[in-house]
Parts: C-alpha cells; structure tokens; sequence
C-alpha cells in the first residue's frame, strides 16, 4: 500500500503505473486517469461544486455512507446526535439514521433510523456511531459496519446519565474517554437497504491488551470479496506514543469473522483516522483517509493509498 505523499515521480512506465498513476493507467509515458480522477499521477480527486445534501433540524450529522438501489433511489447512512446534542456529547447520543434521494448529490430525506443502540450488556448499549455501508456479492444484502460504545461493568462512581438530554447547555462529556476506550467495532445485516438492520450479538473487532491498538478499535471500511473472505480497515488507540491514533488491517473469511489482524504496527507512520475503502475500475484497491505522514512532513492532510 503506497502513501502518495511519499511518491515524488512525473512519468511513468507500465510496470510502475500502480504507483506512478496512483491505479490508473500509463498509456506511453503519461498516467490516464480512470474516471473521477485527476492531476500529472491521477492523484488528485476531481471534486465538483459542494453541496448540503442531508440536514435534520437541530441535529449534528455527519459521516455519511452512500449508496444506490437498483431502481437508482440513492441512500445515505449517517451519525446523527440525539436529544439536540452538540459534538461534546456525541458519544451518550449517536446513532446511525437513513436518508433517501432521487439524485446522488441529495437533497436527502430523514426516511428512518437505520440502527441504533441495543441495551446493557451489550457492547452497543450507549451509542452507534461510524456508519459503513457495504454491498454484498451478487446481491446477497448489505451490512452496515459500525462502532459501538458501553460504559465499563462495574460503573466507576458518578452521575452517568449527566447527558442524555442537552436542551439545557452543551458543556463537555465528562464521560467522554470511558465511552471512547469501549468502542468495539460491530456489523449488521439487511436484505435491502429499506430494510430493518439486525446486528450481531458480539463485536466482530475488539481491541488487544498489549498491542498498539489497546483502548479503543472504530471507523471501520470493510471490503467483501467474492468469495467471501472480507477486509476490514480501522482505526486503532493505545498507549503507544509513537503510534497513537493509527489504521490497522484484519481480514476474515467471511464478514461475521472471526478477523485476524494482519498488522503489527499502523499503516502509516503518524495519526490516521476515518479510512474509506474501494476498488477501482482496474481492480486496484484504494484507500482514503483523513491523518498525517509524519516521514514526508504531512500534518492535517487528506491521505491517498493504493494497493
């Protein structure tokens, strides 16, 4: 997988192209970018006019996960707060709703909850967050992969439930880092995407003592193959200073596990979050992801691997 913060070429030959042309094509010494690309490497997102594409009133939403139906209704999955909270609290009040549109760029409706936290002791019973959605091979359903968040059994002493409805003020969650350091990563099945999403009982990624991804595993992208076998990136915490926030690798041979996590150390040598995983055209597999390259002197950018 190539960081193209650290590749610095400005022509390109065949054998070179994945890296040279970023997955796209070298046709006689020059990249041609494959649709929705752009720049001398292909590098570069060809990004038309922004636009508001999902609101609700009151609401704090972001992190959406598109998709499009076979009779081209478009959809989005986003985390959404609950209770008219602000982002202090997200972590006592997201959840995942359902937006639905007939263009691509929206305007999305609210047309439903797509899932929402489950009750004690689950691994979910406080909050849902981090939507991913994927299709699966030859029409098979969709999953929704997603963190979820519980408080600690036994509760440490203290008002827990200080949050739960912010109409008052929007001070910051003292219960923040608890709920962080529960996130489990967790998926859930739909034979449609109008469809109630059913979630498995028990997380399918959990964090491992002693490793760099120790306290906390979320921002899930999953890729489902073929034949079954399934990706899975996301976003590790421990106590590691030199990884911190970083983007792990596990694979599994088919989508409810069990995952195996492929990598020792994060993917990149600096804070990384929030990865999206695809395939392009020519089967070359794509990352993005919001992080820094600490190597090439990259703070605060907009990752773009290729493998």
């Amino acid at each position: 997988m190539l960081p193209l913060a650290l590749l610095s070429h400005s022509a390109c030959t065949p054998t070179t192209a994945l890296a040279d042309c970023t997955g796209s094509a070298c046709v006689n010494g020059t990249c041609a970018c494959d649709a929705g690309w752009t720049g001398v490497r292909c590098a570069e997102a060809a990004l038309g006019p922004a636009t508001r594409a999902f609101t609700m009133p009151r609401t704090w939403l972001w992190g959406a996960a598109p998709a499009r139906s076979s009779s081209n209704r478009y959809y989005a999955f986003a985390m959404a707060l609950k209770n008219r909270c602000g982002i202090y609290h997200y972590r006592h009040n997201a959840y995942i709703v359902r937006g639905t549109a007939t263009s691509p760029l929206g305007p999305y409706n609210f047309d439903g909850v797509a899932l929402d936290n489950r009750s004690a002791p689950l691994f979910d019973a406080v909050e849902v967050e981090d939507p991913n959605l994927v299709a699966l091979p030859g029409g098979g359903g969709y999953l929704l992969f997603y963190a979820g968040s519980a408080f600690p059994n036994p509760l440490p002493p203290g008002n827990h439930t200080a949050h739960l409805n912010c109409t008052a003020s929007d001070v910051p969650d003292s219960d923040s880092q608890m709920l962080a350091e529960g996130n489990r990563i967790g998926v859930a099945f739909a034979p449609s995407l109008d469809a109630p999403f059913t979630a498995l009982p028990d997380p399918v990624l959990r964090t491992r003592p002693g490793h760099w991804d120790s306290t906390r595993v979320s921002n899930p992208a999953a890729l489902v193959f073929a034949n079954g076998t399934t990706l899975l990136l996301y976003r590790g915490n421990g106590a590691d200073p030199r990884h911190g926030n970083g983007i792990g690798v596990a694979r599994a041979p088919h989508w409810s596990g069990p995952y195996e996590t492929l990598l020792e150390t994060p993917l990149f040598d600096g804070y990384a979050e929030d990865p999206t995983l695809f395939v392009g055209p020519n089967g070359v597999l794509h990352m993005l992801a919001h992080g820094e390259l600490r190597s090439a002197g990259a703070t605060d950018v907009g990752i773009h691997s290729v493998s």
